[in-house]
């Protein structure tokens, strides 16, 4: 008897799920929203609705073309739901970021150590005041030793890639675009709609940027 209550619970609390995320919308993405589809959305996810009134939608809406809707007429906002819980699935993702991440320390090992060993030699030389060796660095280090106190900027982030691709490792990329080139290669294994959201998502985020 308690595993027909527990099985008539679950069944109660699936169907109520199912309900839930039928409330979102069928309707293709290039047809604009009701204030009630809006509505409908927040009360299954409001963190969804959050990105689905982000401003990339209005900035893309004007690169629309009939070609663009004739690729992606067919996704929904129900796909970009799907697809929006997808990214979060950490049973997914968490295995493949780890072991993307080891490839990477692989491939370039104890980047940092040597990135600061380079440096701490060049800072020598300036702590000696020896101003003629100091503008007799390479430019990419004095530079990047110059413009230190703003080591947040992205000029310094490339003086950080540049010198460690001069003096380190050849063909250095960051652990970021690594995962960003790994995550694209496995596109290959998404679900066919998944992807298909996926590359609609790519367009709208590009467009947004123009």
């Amino acid at each position: 008897m308690k595993k027909i209550i527990l099985a008539i619970a679950l069944c109660i609390v699936c169907a109520g799920g199912f309900v839930a995320c039928n409330k979102i919308t069928n309707k293709s993405v290039f047809i604009p929203l009701t204030d009630q589809e809006l509505e409908d959305i927040r009360e299954v996810d409001s963190n969804f609705w959050d990105y689905i009134n982000d401003s990339i939608w209005t900035k893309a809406a004007k690169y629309e073309t009939d070609s663009i809707k004739q690729v992606f007429g067919d996704v929904t906002y129900r796909d970009i739901h799907e697809y929006y819980q997808f990214r979060r699935d950490t049973a997914y993702w968490l295995p493949l970021l780890r072991k993307w991440e080891n490839e990477h320390a692989q491939m370039f090992p104890n980047v940092d150590e040597k990135f600061d060993s380079v440096m701490n030699s060049y800072f020598s030389i300036l702590s000696k005041g020896d101003m003629n060796a100091f503008q007799e660095l390479p430019d990419n280090v004095r530079h990047y030793i110059e413009e230190l106190p703003d080591w947040e900027s992205v000029t310094c982030y490339d003086y950080y890639i540049s010198i460690i691709q001069d003096y380190i490792y050849p063909d250095f990329i960051s652990e970021y675009d690594y995962i960003a080139m790994k995550r694209q290669e496995d596109t290959c294994n998404w679900d066919k709609k998944i992807k298909h959201t996926y590359d609609y998502i790519i367009w709208l985020d590009s467009s947004s940027m123009k």
